[in-house]
């Protein structure tokens, strides 16, 4: 169990692949329904209630462009849930520009988990 977000390693895999398969669905399918709306919608709240501030996450990694995604990553989806609120909508492009934050955090996130444990493993840190 993560102590941030409260989620297995597994967990975390599938809301990754969640974030793909989302991405993939609205640059081929195009075609967005009432239905897949709502139940975007209940992710992007999940996503909020999830993580108490994105900007937090990992703190052992201090790339520029990791924390600046964690950043917009929050700032997206209080946005997102604003939009929501006032509008029983959200503005698609602002949810793709959110997906792909989020899965570059992801990205990151394991390249530097990799990294650490090449560098463990070859004694360098």
């Amino acid at each position: 169990m993560d102590d941030v977000t409260g989620y297995s390693e597994t967990e975390k895999y599938e809301n990754y692949m969640q974030i793909i398969k989302t991405l993939e669905f609205i640059e081929k399918n195009g075609r967005i329904t009432e239905d897949w709306m709502e139940e975007n919608k209940a992710i992007i709240e999940k996503w909020r209630d999830m993580i108490n501030d994105y900007s937090r996450l990992n703190p052992e990694i201090t790339s520029k462009y990791f924390r600046k995604d964690c950043n917009d990553t929050e700032v997206l989806i209080q946005y997102l849930i604003a939009s929501i609120r006032s509008t029983k909508t959200f503005d698609i492009k602002v949810y793709v520009i959110l997906l792909q934050k989020m899965k570059a955090m992801c990205d990151h996130a394991y390249d530097d988990m990799e990294m650490n444990e090449l560098m463990n493993g070859l004694s360098l840190q």
